[in-house]
């Protein structure tokens, strides 16, 4: 069986993690051949992938405007698709889908696709048109959460659509041997939509006097976030308080170094971070943003939701575990109990039944 993964990259974010994840997943399975087709521009890859997985890359130069650089796209990925004789095609992310499914547009073959953003995300008139058209052609859709799923179950006219969770990778670690330090950390892109800014501003409000903020992750795009969030930090003289780190391959050193896990994202697909959190035995204090943590914080046990944009509640949820040794351990060792339900074996094998059989 051949078995292609479209999708424009691999370099670092969640939805490029859990793709890595599978193309290893299958990689290692005797009857399938994997296939990677990439069509981004920038065409490094930062994860590590199984040598049987073959890669496919454009030879053509990236230095050519939009409009030619996607109608020649389109090409390359119908072109591998029929000289590798694939089977199955597997597409990622909501808009990239559409991408995906014009190029392989006629061909007889097996479609699955996965929405991996807010499921109430508008993407523009031509965008909706090619989903009405494009979606009911195809074998699966598999979404992340609940609320995704009556989402598009309402909007498309979907053969089967069912639900998935990301794969969390569970940690072999002796957490009484783990020292801690008085940190809350957020692990996320530095973008707008993720609200560091207020983060920062919630943690000046906590009591922090021996605490510290520390943010990890890289500008995305050319909004310049770090930039601004220095500045921010310095005008409420938070220089020794808060800490940005910038992109990280290690994220699990910050996440066993720290106490508490925040996230003021306002709209997620299925954030893996706040699940990485939860299986280092961090108790997560999250905006309960569409869609994703909900799916995993069971508010008041394990973690605690907060309504968007409810700063006074976030500063309150923080101050608790700030201050309370005992119940923030008990809520770090719920955390990943409840995480364990998304092992990576686990989801990789349920994606196995939809793709393959």
């Amino acid at each position: 069986m051949n078995i292609a993964f479209i999708t424009p990259s691999l370099r670092f974010g969640g939805r490029e993690r859990v793709l890595s994840k599978l193309i290893n997943f299958f990689s290692q399975k005797e009857d399938i051949n994997v296939h990677v087709i990439l069509y981004a521009k920038k065409r490094e890859i930062n994860f590590e992938i199984d040598q049987k997985a073959i890669i496919h890359t454009p030879e053509f130069s990236a230095d050519c405007n939009e409009k030619l650089y996607a109608l020649k796209s389109l090409h390359f990925i119908r072109k591998k698709v029929k000289e590798n004789k694939i089977d199955t095609i597997v597409s990622f992310e909501e808009k990239w889908n559409r991408f995906a499914l014009l190029a392989v547009s006629g061909l007889k073959l097996k479609r699955i696709i996965s929405n991996r953003n807010n499921p109430y995300r508008d993407y523009g008139f031509i965008d909706r048109k090619l989903a009405q058209w494009l979606y009911p052609k195809v074998d699966a859709l598999i979404a992340q959460t609940n609320l995704a799923k009556e989402v598009y179950e309402k909007r498309y006219k979907l053969k089967k659509c069912v639900v998935i969770g990301n794969p969390i990778d569970q940690l072999d670690v002796d957490f009484s041997k783990v020292e801690r330090e008085n940190i809350i950390v957020c692990v996320s892109r530095l973008m707008k939509s993720k609200n560091h800014d207020r983060l920062v501003k919630i943690f000046s409000e906590t009591q922090n006097e021996n605490w510290k903020l520390v943010l990890v992750g890289g500008d995305h795009g050319n909004q310049n976030i770090s930039q601004k969030l220095k500045e921010l930090i310095k005008s409420l003289k938070l220089e020794d308080k808060v800490v940005l780190v910038g992109s990280s391959k290690n994220v699990n050193e910050y996440l066993l170094k720290s106490k508490i896990f925040a996230f003021t994202s306002e709209m997620e697909g299925f954030p893996n971070v706040v699940g990485e959190a939860m299986a280092a035995q961090l108790p997560v204090v999250s905006y309960d943003c569409v869609a994703g943590p909900r799916d995993m914080i069971d508010d008041g046990i394990n973690g605690y939701l907060v309504p968007v944009y409810d700063d006074k509640l976030f500063v309150e949820r923080l101050n608790y575990l700030m201050t309370n040794d005992k119940e923030r351990k008990i809520m770090g060792e719920k955390a990943s109990e409840k995480i364990s339900q998304f092992d990576s074996e686990t989801i990789c094998k349920k994606f196995y039944n939809i793709i393959v059989k």
